[in-house]
């Protein structure tokens, strides 16, 4: 007879493998675009570009989100039972599922609306502009957005209060700190239409709230 963490475990694995190829897909697509349009002794100059830009701070967020998922699903099995939400498990595997899936689809769009624009290093691409198109008309950062609301769905998707907590404050922390060096790096080169931008579009990530 399999348990409940049996079933818990394969969808947690299955919503881990479906976030984790999206990223995989994405950042490779870049690479053999980039690759096509030149060669890879360039490619390695525009990483090495983007490396003296970012200094690790994709790194950085990269670890801080995947260790909250971590962390949160370790206290799946570790907390007592008065933390775990009341009802059947299977509620809230749907549940995170559904977040997950509604984080990824924003997330693709922001992608989308950014086009070859967009990396997973702070860096300024080359014919770079302010976007306002697409999900940037409500939010600065929707693929940011995406991402925290896939780190929200898989606490949820844990069933308990202290995964939950982990999943909202660890990624609000990183993805606080990759925005304020993100926008920084976006007022010092567009000066003036990024200022225009951001006083028309108020929100960071989360629209009405910060």
């Amino acid at each position: 007879m399999y348990t409940q963490l049996f079933y818990s475990s394969l969808v947690f694995a299955a919503m881990i493998f479906s976030f984790g190829l999206s990223e995989i897909y994405t950042f490779s697509n870049h690479v053999r675009k980039t690759v096509r349009k030149g060669s890879a002794s360039a490619f390695a100059e525009e990483l090495k570009n983007w490396m003296r830009t970012d200094r690790g701070n994709s790194l950085l967020t990269l670890i801080i989100i995947w260790a909250s998922i971590s962390i949160g699903w370790m206290a799946y099995g570790a907390t007592p039972g008065y933390l775990f939400f009341p009802g059947p498990a299977y509620v809230y595997l749907l549940a995170g599922a559904a977040v997950i899936f509604i984080g990824i689809v924003i997330r693709r769009w922001s992608m989308a609306a950014l086009g070859n624009m967009f990396t997973h290093l702070l860096s300024i691409q080359r014919n770079h502009r302010v976007v306002t198109k697409g999900p940037y008309k409500t939010v600065r950062h929707p693929s940011y957005l995406g991402g925290f609301l896939a780190a929200i769905g898989f606490g949820i998707a844990m069933g308990n209060f202290a995964g939950l907590l982990v999943c909202i404050l660890l990624p609000l922390f990183a993805y606080a700190i990759r925005i304020r060096k993100e926008e920084k790096m976006l007022y010092g080169h567009f000066g003036r239409a990024y200022k225009k931008y951001a006083s028309s579009v108020r929100w960071r990530i989360i629209p009405h709230v910060w």
